[in-house]
């Protein structure tokens, strides 16, 4: 290939091209590359003219202390040839660094790499992240609004206790020497209900904050279930939901973000009760079935219920974030969707049964996550 159509064709594409020949040692061992070419995107990307770089060694130009690696890395680049995203430090601090990605190809005895400026796109991630985890958050206020009025209640209940055996100490105080064992008693009732209401506020903390990045731990599965049900299980009773769960291996241990995975669960659990109230005969009873089965490597959840179906022609988006079939104010769309990412951050997956009788979904989830991968179903 001529020079002239050399240039052309680096010339004709969007990225900045660099064209670096080896640089040995006596031993033949390569320590360096050196500017062969480079075209007028090359020149724009790193502020500098051709003339001043060709001849020069890498090393001499970007690799400060801070870099020292990149040579290395441009080097498995071009072996692979699998792309590499970088941020590259400007030399004037109160420029923002830039983040590049970069493709590299093995010449006879040289390098070729391909480099674009991905920083507008890199900035969008974060703010795309960003909206991301502030509608998640919405969501999760949302929720927590739509339970109220259960959670009130199991609050209510063991503080009105507690209120009741606060009097009836006093009472028997005024009365002479409250004798040791109705003191235990008393204290002991008082105990029990004070901790039933830390139980269900350290619910809500954990349900209200991003636990997606939380360390894995080996729980009972039990103790997540118990976990979702102090959120839950008041809300189903006070609208007459009847909450059916088969008998598990309360031994059953799994590998997980206990507060994550109660999460995801607690959101498949309401949206079956919000279906169960989408129901036309009122009379009929409303049931939800949680169902764990354990399938050696992986765990097994299934929540299915009574409510009247989702219509064929909506099932492939009902997991996409932001679809609801709720009126507008009443929902976010976020339940499913929301579900859906903490479970496949478990190296698990969410499946809507369509050949069930009733709605169904299922979680598989490995129970340990060097278990991830192949799933049994």
């Amino acid at each position: 290939m001529s020079q002239d159509l050399f240039r052309a064709a680096a010339e004709a594409g969007p990225d900045a091209l660099f064209i670096f020949s080896n640089v040995r040692d006596p031993d033949g061992t390569l320590v360096n590359l050196c500017f062969a070419e480079l075209n007028s995107q090359a020149e724009s990307l790193v502020s500098m003219e051709r003339a001043s770089l060709i001849g020069r060694k890498l090393t001499d130009v970007f690799l400060q202390k801070q870099n020292q690696g990149l040579l290395r890395r441009l080097l498995d680049v071009s072996e692979k040839r699998s792309p590499l995203e970088l941020e590259v430090p400007n030399s004037n601090r109160q420029v923002k660094a830039r983040w590049l990605r970069l493709h590299a190809a093995a010449l006879t005895e040289g390098v070729a790499v391909w480099a674009r400026d991905i920083s507008a796109a890199k900035k969008a991630d974060e703010i795309l992240a960003d909206h991301q985890t502030e509608v998640l958050n919405a969501f999760r206020m949302s929720a927590l609004s739509e339970m109220a009025s259960g959670v009130a209640h199991e609050i209510n209940n063991p503080l009105a206790i507690v209120q009741a055996l606060t009097e009836h100490l006093q009472s028997l105080s005024t009365e002479g020497p409250i004798d040791v064992a109705t003191l235990l008693s008393l204290s002991k009732k008082i105990q029990t209900n004070v901790e039933r209401v830390a139980k269900v506020t350290r619910g809500l903390l954990a349900f209200s904050r991003d636990a997606e990045n939380d360390p894995f731990h080996e729980v009972p599965f039990q103790r997540i279930l118990d976990t979702v049900l102090e959120l839950c299980g008041n809300r189903f009773r006070n609208n007459e939901v009847d909450f059916q769960i088969k008998p598990f291996d309360q031994e059953l241990m799994i590998q997980c973000r206990s507060l994550a995975l109660s999460q995801a669960i607690l959101n498949l659990l309401l949206n079956a009760f919000d279906a169960t109230q989408k129901q036309l005969q009122r009379e009929a009873q409303r049931w939800i079935r949680l169902e764990v089965k354990d399938l050696g490597n992986h765990v097994s959840i299934e929540i299915a219920d009574s409510g009247p179906g989702v219509p064929e022609k909506i099932r492939r988006k009902i997991m996409e974030p932001f679809f609801t079939t709720k009126e507008i104010g009443k929902g976010t769309g976020l339940g499913l969707s929301a579900a859906k990412g903490i479970i496949e951050g478990h190296g698990g997956t969410l499946i809507f049964e369509e050949t069930s009788p009733f709605t169904l979904f299922k979680a598989i989830l490995p129970k340990r996550q060097d278990s991830a991968g192949t799933i049994e179903v």
